[in-house]
């Protein structure tokens, strides 16, 4: 009776259709004309649902007579458009007569809400000059519109949820980058208190954003669990993967990687118009203060991105002229492009027990997708207690631990890493009181000031001799261990705005009979503040340049439209970057730190290492073929 998700409600109601629901106080069956509410007194509320309650059968009553159903669309609709108006009829007709007649009809309309009703957040605008009169008075203008194929999350990893019920209890065994946001999340569905529920999520697996939220196959193992009594495993399918319509939500980078293309394309077109060199037109544009808030930066080493790669990469040999660089049968080109991303702020706790044995153990609800959590919070944990990494344990997924933010926006570093560092100083500052007030201790009585911790030993830092180790000190005190909760609360308002920077340079290769794409090298340089593991940075900036070659090179999800079924719902059909495509790729990153980010003086890598790839392969392909390409992905078709 209905071929689109919006065509249910009325498709049902005609036939008399009866909703079953199971919620905490049972299940219970509802009419399904009375399912849906009517505006009124509860324009919030669409639908009869109780907190807690779940939808587990919809049933239509059974008939003696013989049923056929028909469907008449009036007008073509995309798969992403719901019906205005919609009617189902359901008819009895015997001997030619109709009998019987039950009409269901439902319209959307615009209810006015009371000033009350509204949300009291608004959207975010910025303006700035006037755009319209700069651009009618401007010599050069560029008018042009850029697309980018759909992308779907594609982890070699599935979703998948372990759950069990015990009692009132609730324990999951989940792939989430957000720990605590699914401990909240299942709470408010089943209307229970949070902690009630367990989440443990020591490993994720590919992400990319896609495991941020709670998907609804979480709710329904938790469901089936409470109904049978027993644990329920459920995993998602390749093709499940890509939901049919699903709401957007978070994606490599979101809003940037999208929004970095255009502007970086531009920035070449313009560049091109202008006669000028790409780097020298964006020199001339650096701003000296964030002209969105007018605040300074707290750091801004753009410049020294683009001065450290066009050497690096040899910039200054590259032809300006497009199609003027051969190979054989391969057109070379070369492209750059900028790239920025916020950074994020975000609360976020801690907490760290030295044993009496020496060794420290460092727990907190984040979550590890393939940054290098674990590692990077040892190393931190090791440096800030003075201790061997051998003697650190580093312990997280499971929402009994401290909170922590999400595991994305590139900020677990900067924001867990600060609340980690906290707690390090603090009970590192304890066990040196401890020892100072300790007539007992060979360093009673020295300035606390003045002590140092090298591989778990408390000594003078000018005099190693004296000094003692955790070990000896927790024991002759009777001390089992030292424990302290650390955290981190960014200010409410800041005084710097702080962004992570890189520049990506490119070399591609385009087969001038084929219209193949092959990127022959690619360098990026990055301003991301202090390095806490430069194997771990390369990792996620090597990773994010081949997201980015996907992005341009091949991602794009394929939907029918007559439907809204993904058609490329597999890694067959969904391409994405393999060994055989990438080459030659580099990451430098620029010395420093910045401590008006955040107390670790790092900032974000795993986004901005993706942000303006795309644009510099395009801007790439354009300088070896002369044509200019503003949608992705680009492939061999569109050159040909």
């Amino acid at each position: 009776m209905a071929t689109h998700p919006s065509d249910v409600a009325v498709a049902f109601a005609a036939p008399d259709a009866t909703v079953h629901l199971l919620g905490p106080d049972g299940e219970r069956t509802v009419p399904f004309a009375d399912f849906l509410l009517r505006p009124g007194s509860t324009r919030n509320l669409e639908q009869a649902l109780k907190q807690g309650e779940l939808v587990t059968a919809v049933e239509t009553p059974a008939h003696s007579h013989p049923l056929k159903s028909g469907y008449l669309k009036v007008r073509d609709r995309q798969s992403y458009e719901f019906a205005l108006t919609s009617a189902a009829v359901a008819l009895h007709v015997r001997g030619g007569r109709i009998q019987e007649a039950k009409v269901a009809a439902v319209g959307v309309g615009t209810v006015l809400a009371d000033p009350a009703d509204r949300p009291a957040w608004k959207p975010i605008t910025y303006a700035r000059g006037d755009a319209d009169k700069a651009l009618g008075s401007a010599a050069v203008r560029l008018d042009v519109t850029y697309r980018m194929g759909r992308n779907h999350h594609n982890p070699m990893e599935p979703h998948a949820t372990i759950a069990r019920r015990e009692g009132n209890r609730l324990t999951l065994w989940d792939k989430t980058q957000w720990v605590p946001g699914t401990q909240a999340e299942l709470a408010a569905v089943f209307g229970i208190p949070q902690g009630s529920i367990r989440v443990i999520s020591p490993f994720v697996g590919g992400g990319f954003g896609g495991a941020i939220r709670s998907w609804p196959h979480v709710t329904i193992a938790a469901v089936a669990a409470r109904q049978t009594g027993r644990p329920v495993k459920l995993v998602l399918s390749r093709k499940q993967l890509s939901l049919d319509v699903n709401t957007p939500c978070w994606m490599r980078g979101p809003g940037y990687a999208t929004g970095s293309f255009a502007v970086e394309s531009a920035m070449d077109e313009l560049a091109h118009e202008l006669g000028i060199d790409p780097i020298e037109l964006r020199r001339r544009n650096e701003p000296a203060e964030d002209e969105s808030n007018g605040l300074p930066f707290s750091t801004r080493r753009l410049r020294e991105c683009y001065t450290t790669g066009a050497r690096e990469f040899g910039w200054d040999r590259r032809n300006p002229k497009p199609r003027s660089t051969r190979d054989g049968d391969w057109l070379i080109g070369t492209g750059m492009a900028a790239g920025v991303y916020h950074h994020i702020y975000w609360a976020a706790q801690a907490s760290v027990r030295l044993n009496a044995d020496g060794t420290a153990l460092v727990e907190a609800a984040t979550s590890d997708m393939g940054p290098g959590t674990y590692t990077s919070m040892s190393q931190l944990t090791a440096d800030a207690l003075g201790l061997t990494m051998r003697n650190v344990t580093f312990r997280l997924g499971d929402s009994r631990m401290p909170l922590t933010p999400p595991h994305g926006g590139s900020m677990t570093m900067a924001m867990v890493g600060s609340a980690v560092q906290d707690g390090c100083d603090k009970l590192r500052k304890q066990a040196i009181e401890l020892a100072v007030e300790d007539e007992d201790s060979p360093l009673y009585g020295a300035d606390a000031d003045t002590i140092v911790v090298r591989g778990g030993r408390l000594q003078v830092k000018d005099n190693p001799a004296r000094g003692e180790t955790y070990q000896r000190l927790l024991a002759r005190n009777h001390r089992t261990h030292l424990d302290l909760l650390g955290s981190y609360t960014p200010e409410e308002s800041h005084r710097s705005s702080a962004h992570s920077y890189g520049a990506v340079f490119v070399e591609v290769g385009v087969d001038a009979r084929l219209g193949l794409v092959r990127v022959r090298r690619m360098l990026g340089v990055y301003d991301v503040g202090r390095i806490i593991s430069p194997k771990l940075a390369d990792s996620q900036a090597l990773g994010g340049m081949v997201g980015g070659i996907g992005q341009a090179l091949l991602e794009h999800t394929v939907m029918d439209h007559r439907d809204g079924r993904i058609v490329n719902a597999d890694l067959a059909g969904y391409l994405v970057p393999v060994n055989a495509d990438i080459a030659d790729l580099k990451a430098i990153y620029l010395d420093g730190e910045d401590y008006e980010a955040d107390p670790l003086g790092v900032k974000g890598i795993g986004e901005v290492v993706q942000l303006g790839v795309a644009a510099a392969l395009a801007n790439a392909v354009f300088h070896a073929t002369g044509r200019r390409i503003r949608e992705l992905p680009i492939t061999a078709e569109v050159l040909l």
